[in-house]
């Protein structure tokens, strides 16, 4: 096939177009993005030749082949962002370094870097904090003094108990709080700009921002923030931003922290908005194509271990159409 053009777009079987002698020939197949492996190693080492150069451009010229190539760059690039610094995570910004056994396993190295760059983002997001919570779970805390936090979806904190105090800060999400009173030792949340004290009590600190909102069941809980402070007793609310907390107000606390108990309480609130809520906690996508059905105003009790039971119920009063495929459940009117 000596002189035969071949995939790489009129590259060549000729010697000078293809990568030097340190260079494996780049295996001819339908998959560009074994290719690109090779093409990454090589024009990233520092001493690529003018007719490796222009044998790229012209393999590069072929759109699947440079899309493959630009992926490639794009995960090799995102290592920087995964390791950007995030409060104690240190700045790690790794870059290709030109060697023949590189060369020779680009495709290991490249096996490597998604397997690296994984294992960052699940660092940062999950594994650098004492709790987390992922996807549509929920979890229990048990702490060494009898306390309970209660996790809800998508919710990060750290705990560190001293000798003068109980300390946990909350990263991200919401957590349930039912502390164990302790005169001797205050409980502290650290949420945002701000910080929740109590002594024994229970009560919910959801992150909003820089800020967060702290709704009380029981007891009492000083809110701080920006030189100043607020109590809270039973059925109140405060939120605060970067700034001073804001006005309080009276809530129903066991209807919005139904959750902490494993159940969704929606009053009066539009069908769509009802699954929007459900949503969060299903192990999937749930789907509503009717318009008209998710204005639909509705009163719901949901048991969140059961959302599958819900669904059933739903179908029959709102008269919907259920449709299962793998990860997404799709509600139509019937």
């Amino acid at each position: 096939m000596s002189g035969a053009v071949d995939r790489y777009n009129g590259m060549t079987d000729d010697k000078d177009d293809l990568p030097g002698d340190n260079m494996p020939r780049l295996a001819r197949g339908p998959f560009p993005e074994e290719e690109a492996l090779s093409w990454f190693a090589r024009m990233t080492s520092g001493d690529a030749g003018e007719s490796e150069r222009a044998a790229f451009a012209r393999w590069k010229s072929v759109p699947a082949n440079a899309a493959a190539y630009e992926e490639l760059d794009q995960i090799w690039g995102g290592l920087g962002s995964v390791f950007e610094p995030r409060d104690n995570v240190v700045a790690f910004k790794p870059k290709p370094r030109a060697s023949v056994v590189f060369r020779r396993r680009a495709a290991g190295i490249a096996a490597c870097v998604a397997v690296l760059g994984l294992t960052a983002q699940q660092y940062v997001d999950y594994w650098r904090y004492d709790a987390a919570t992922r996807g549509s779970a929920r979890a229990t805390e048990k702490l060494a003094d009898g306390s309970r936090i209660e996790m809800n979806t998508g919710a990060a904190l750290d705990v560190d108990y001293g000798a003068d105090a109980r300390r946990v800060t909350l990263a991200r999400g919401e957590a349930f709080f039912d502390v164990k009173r302790d005169p001797a030792k205050p409980f502290i949340i650290k949420a945002g700009a701000g910080e929740v004290r109590v002594l024994g009590t229970a009560f919910s600190v959801a992150r909003e921002g820089d800020g967060a909102r702290v709704t009380v069941i029981r007891g009492k809980v000083r809110v701080s923030s920006a030189g100043r402070s607020v109590d809270l007793v039973p059925n109140q609310q405060v939120r605060f931003d970067g700034g001073a907390p804001q006005a309080v107000r009276a809530v129903d606390a066991d209807t919005l922290l139904a959750w902490s108990n494993g159940r969704l309480i929606l009053r009066n609130r539009p069908l769509g908005e009802v699954l929007d809520a459900v949503d969060r906690y299903y192990p999937g996508a749930i789907v509503l194509t009717d318009a008209k059905a998710a204005k639909r105003r509705v009163d719901v009790v949901i048991h969140l271990d059961r959302i599958d039971e819900w669904v059933k119920t739903l179908q029959n009063s709102q008269d919907l159409t259920v449709r299962r495929f793998p990860g997404v459940l799709v509600l139509s009117a019937s």
